[in-house]
């Protein structure tokens, strides 16, 4: 599914999404939410999204993933709260921040640069 949205198929991301949904029901995929956002569809979006948040109260979700999704559908504030969890939590996906293309429009912004330079990977 990332993939294909990298790619700019979004269609066919969603359909890869939607596959693995039915296959882990319980386990919210923040992929999904990505996709939803890049095409637009912020309603389901941030449902998804709600559903990470819910159940990061009963199991393990990774906040960088909660992060990932809301900086992508644009609610910055959320996700650099998120994304602060994940370094204080010292998540196995912060290492990747840097190269991740699902956070390549945040590149510019000085929160990011900063969470950037607060992990090692300013530069």
């Amino acid at each position: 599914g990332a993939a294909y949205r990298e790619k700019g198929m979004l269609k066919e991301s969603l359909e890869q999404y939607l596959k693995t949904q039915k296959l882990y029901a319980d386990r919210p995929l923040y992929g999904l939410a990505i996709t939803y956002g890049r095409m637009g569809d912020l309603v389901n979006a941030r449902k998804v999204i709600k559903e990470l948040v819910d159940a990061s109260s009963k199991r393990y979700i990774a906040p960088d993933q909660i992060a990932m999704a809301c900086l992508n559908i644009g609610d910055k504030d959320l996700g650099y709260k998120y994304l602060e969890k994940a370094y204080e939590a010292h998540s196995a996906g912060m290492s990747g921040i840097r190269l991740y293309p699902e956070y390549d429009s945040l590149r510019s912004d000085p929160r990011f640069i900063a969470i950037l330079k607060k992990v090692g990977l300013e530069k």
